[in-house]
């Protein structure tokens, strides 16, 4: 039962982060105003860019966590992450003034200061905070991982929106307020892992020992993954800049929020699948042979796609109400967004599954191409497209590059190892998702104005078909997974 009972607490756990989601998602758009919302979505992707820029780094470090648990070394090697964190905080922070005085042409959506403030606390607190529950939870303290997480999103959200009501409906004072949650998360995660580090019984195993946390290892692991995270920002953020160069801020506004609405979903969905099943997955590649990691991720992937297809069609399908629930009238206009941003992120994560099989071999040379190819297309794509149609031209522009960074790194890897895709069960959860097509189409044409109240009885009835189909389509891997456990415990006991 353990596995029923891990699924179940992170679903749990996952229900009111997404809650949270959602009320700050309708709070924000309501203090902030399409302009503002623009405005925050710009200095976003100045931040994702130093986040990205550091993401190779952190993705080692948690790589290899697990494994330097049981070393005895953990302490050790976060030691040295968070001095990496800080000294890139510092470069960054240094670079962002260099810019701001050498070009004072340049026009920063807030001020600089603001900016600086932002970006210490996006680097060091927001980084370092996830970083650990990751380890958290690939520790399997899932309790504890719920628990922290809730608290950064929730209080997060008290602070973010206490302060701006108070000074302002601005976005810096927003994504200030944001970092109270995070700080105190970080602090009771720093607390729980100096715990379980001094209760553990360190372990060196004779067979794969873990890598070091040093120049040359992270390097020679980093070093691609640096290259594609910068093509990557230029896929999925720098839209944000150019959108804001072509047309108006208003308009900026209204696009990501409404194509953020299906990625956040998605999102949200994906990081519950990660939460639980990241943990199998990375227990599975540590400290084990090639055939090993090519059949766990050949799990991961049977896992993972069926329910991407199921997802995808749940939130297109409800987009309007959706719409309704989520945000504020001044950006309703724009719902039919959600459907680019859905599908832009599905396959955004049949991407990062592939993405997940480089990471198990510590080759990451395979995505390098595919990632110059997304951002190419996504450059070439919105300059021709975007000024004639702002919000289609924009959509099919970041939904065709992620589609064909997606088809060349699975093209690559096909290729170079022998993988396998679940077809039978991608076509299960495709007629999986005929019923819910039906239904939403149905209750569109019968409630073509629904109101708030409407929108979530309408969600939540349809909801309870996508849970239990989504159920029936995991239901293979959670009874094998079952089983592996169980068999565990019997032959611990004995």
């Amino acid at each position: 039962m353990k596995v029923l009972g891990g699924l179940w607490l992170i679903f749990s756990g996952r229900f009111f982060l997404i809650a949270s989601s959602v009320v700050s998602l309708r709070i924000a758009t309501e203090i902030l105003g399409p302009t503002q919302a623009g405005i925050m979505n710009i200095i976003l992707s100045i931040t994702s860019m130093a986040t990205l820029c550091i993401a190779p780094v952190g993705i080692y470090y948690n790589r290899h966590a697990i494994e330097w648990y049981s070393e005895g070394k953990l302490i050790k090697h976060t030691g040295r992450f968070i001095l990496f964190l800080l000294s890139t905080a510092f470069l960054a922070c240094f670079s962002l003034l260099t810019v701001h005085y050498a070009f004072p042409g340049l026009k920063f959506p807030i001020s600089a200061s603001w900016l600086l403030v932002i970006l210490m606390g996006t680097l060091i607190i927001t980084t370092l905070n996830g970083a650990l529950l990751n380890i958290i939870n690939l520790l399997t303290y899932r309790g504890y991982y719920v628990a922290f997480s809730n608290i950064a999103a929730w209080i997060g959200l008290l602070i973010a929106t206490g302060v701006t009501v108070k000074l302002g409906g601005r976005a810096e004072f927003w994504l200030m307020g944001l970092f109270g949650g995070q700080g105190i998360s970080l602090f009771l995660s720093i607390i729980l892992l100096l715990i379980l580090i001094k209760s553990s019984t360190p372990k060196i195993p004779e067979a794969f020992p873990a890598a070091q946390f040093s120049l040359i290892s992270v390097f020679r692991f980093s070093w691609p993954l640096a290259l594609c995270t910068a093509l990557y920002w230029i896929q999925k953020d720098s839209y944000r800049l150019i959108m804001a160069n072509l047309v108006g801020m208003d308009i900026v506004g209204i696009f990501t929020i409404n194509f953020g609405i299906g990625m956040m979903l998605m999102a949200s969905f994906e990081t519950l699948f990660r939460e639980y099943y990241d943990p199998i997955y990375y227990q599975a590649i540590s400290h084990s042979s090639y055939e090993s990691k090519i059949a766990a991720w050949n799990n991961y992937a049977s896992a993972k796609f069926p329910a991407i297809i199921l997802l995808m069609i749940f939130i297109i399908e409800g987009r309007e109400f959706l719409s309704h629930i989520l945000v504020s009238t001044e950006f309703r206009s724009g719902n039919w967004v959600i459907i680019w941003g859905t599908i832009t992120y599905a396959f955004l994560m049949f991407y990062s599954t592939y993405l997940n099989l480089t990471f198990a071999l510590l080759d990451n040379k395979a995505i390098i191409r595919p990632n110059l190819l997304g951002a190419i297309s996504v450059l070439v794509l919105m300059y021709l497209l975007t000024p004639s149609s702002p919000l289609l031209g924009t959509a099919v522009a970041l939904t065709m590059a992620m589609v064909i960074t997606m088809l060349d790194t699975a093209y690559r890897l096909w290729k170079k190892h022998s993988i396998k895709l679940p077809w039978r069960r991608m076509v299960l959860s495709t007629i999986s998702g005929f019923p819910l097509i039906i239904a939403l189409e149905l209750t569109k044409q019968n409630w073509p104005n629904a109101t708030l109240m409407e929108s979530i009885i309408i969600l939540a009835i349809t909801g309870i078909y996508f849970t239990g189909a989504q159920y029936l389509l995991a239901y293979s891997w959670l009874t094998r997974e079952l089983s592996i456990n169980t068999a565990a415990v019997i032959n611990n006991g004995a």
